[in-house]
């Protein structure tokens, strides 16, 4: 047995603490998600307009925004356990504090304050993970990092719109912030004794190749490129153009639009297992590549669609192909950054995914607005085929024309 795997936690005290890392941060997206249905009622009960209540939803983002990369540069600093559970003891607190704000600052500041810790949350998360895991396990934790998110984000809106009818928004941010509480509590209950970059200890070593002494290397700047569109996508596309397309071009209802996203949900997580068998068989890059190409190609079948399933059909289609994609990127990131470097790279390729969430549906809606919808469609999908090009590109091995090993 190599020296490195003698430093790993035993199998069961491993995988618990796989599920308490993931546990944090799907905690932290589902406080996210379960104030989605009361936020428009709330600010409205301190007087806000529509222009305000815009301000209250995006000010998290930008919250979000700036603490990315300041959240990478800490762990160099202070370990990612150690941030992980301060962050997302913070978010509790401050969630549960939203539920009493008393004027409409108050609401602004918290929601800031929220964004800013949920970015950090989920950078030391996702940075812990990639510490804790071996090359060859690596895409399968990042699969159940992804599917808890998922879950996170699909069973929050739920949890908030019952919780709103129950007993109010006190209520809302209460469960919310008390459901990240437990697996804060679990975290610090429970021993953990594994290495990581910032314990002292060298992370698990099973790469064919070791990873690159600096951030400057082209299979950062490709996985980050990828970040950007997948984001770009989701957020610009799936969650504001195509919302848009469907109920004023299409004739799609609110319930039913709603219903297929439950639907591609549902689907994302069910291709998970798919994605990590194949890029165990294939490689982690061609099977991104490929995915990302094939989703790109894919959002231009929303120029031929007239009728509701047609246009249903594509979403579960181009939805379908982004989630094989799924958590290889930031495998990929985790396989290429520095070991004492993780923390920054995935700090920077946080803020390439959140400045694409911000853009694309302000980018995306004013082509919408002035060109109508043929064009915002086309930059859509040349976005995601043009990345999966560029990121094709920069991971071949220039010394022997042929894709690089990842």
């Amino acid at each position: 047995m190599s020296t490195t795997q003698q430093r790993l936690l035993p199998v069961g005290l491993r995988r618990e603490q796989l599920v308490i890392c993931c546990g944090l941060v799907a905690a932290t997206q589902m406080t996210w998600g379960s104030v989605v249905p009361v936020l428009p009622v709330y600010a409205a009960s301190f007087g806000a307009g529509p222009a305000m209540l815009g301000l209250v939803v995006g000010i998290f983002g930008v919250g979000r925004l700036l603490a990315n990369l300041p959240a990478g540069l800490l762990l160099a600093r202070v370990p990612a356990r150690h941030l992980l559970l301060i962050s997302v003891a913070g978010v509790v607190v401050v969630t549960v504090a939203t539920g009493f704000v008393t004027s409409l600052a108050q609401l602004v500041a918290a929601r800031v304050v929220n964004g800013v810790l949920g970015a950090v949350a989920i950078t030391s998360g996702q940075t812990l993970l990639a510490q804790r895991t071996p090359k060859w396990r690596r895409g399968r934790d990042m699969a159940t990092l992804q599917a808890m998110q998922l879950v996170g984000g699909a069973g929050g809106p739920a949890l908030g719109g019952l919780a709103m009818a129950l007993g109010g928004p006190t209520l809302v941010f209460g469960l919310a912030g008390g459901a990240a509480a437990i697996f804060v509590c679990w975290a610090l209950i429970r021993p953990d004794d594994g290495p990581t970059a910032q314990d002292g200890a060298t992370p698990p070593d099973f790469d064919d190749a070791p990873p690159p002494r600096s951030l400057a290397s082209n299979a950062l700047l490709a996985v980050n490129i990828v970040g950007f569109a997948v984001f770009f996508a989701r957020f610009g596309g799936q969650q504001s153009l195509v919302p848009l397309i469907a109920y004023e071009r299409i004739g799609v209802s609110p319930q039913l639009f709603g219903l297929g996203l439950g639907v591609v949900t549902g689907l994302s997580l069910l291709l998970l297992p798919l994605t990590v068998q194949l890029a165990e068989r294939f490689g982690r890059r061609p099977v991104l590549a490929a995915s990302l190409l094939a989703s790109g190609a894919a959002t231009g079948l929303y120029l031929a669609v007239d009728e509701p399933m047609g246009l249903l059909g594509v979403l579960l289609v181009v939805g379908a192909l982004t989630a094989i994609s799924g958590p290889l990127p930031a495998a990929m990131l985790a396989d290429h950054a520095p070991p004492n470097r993780i923390g920054v790279a995935t700090g920077i390729f946080r803020t390439c995914g959140d400045l694409a969430t911000v853009l694309g549906p302000v980018l995306l809606g004013w082509l919408y607005e002035r060109f109508g919808m043929s064009i915002p469609i086309i930059v859509l999908a040349v976005s995601g085929v043009g990345a999966a090009l560029a990121f094709a590109a920069l991971t071949r091995n220039r010394a022997t024309g042929r894709p690089a090993r990842c």
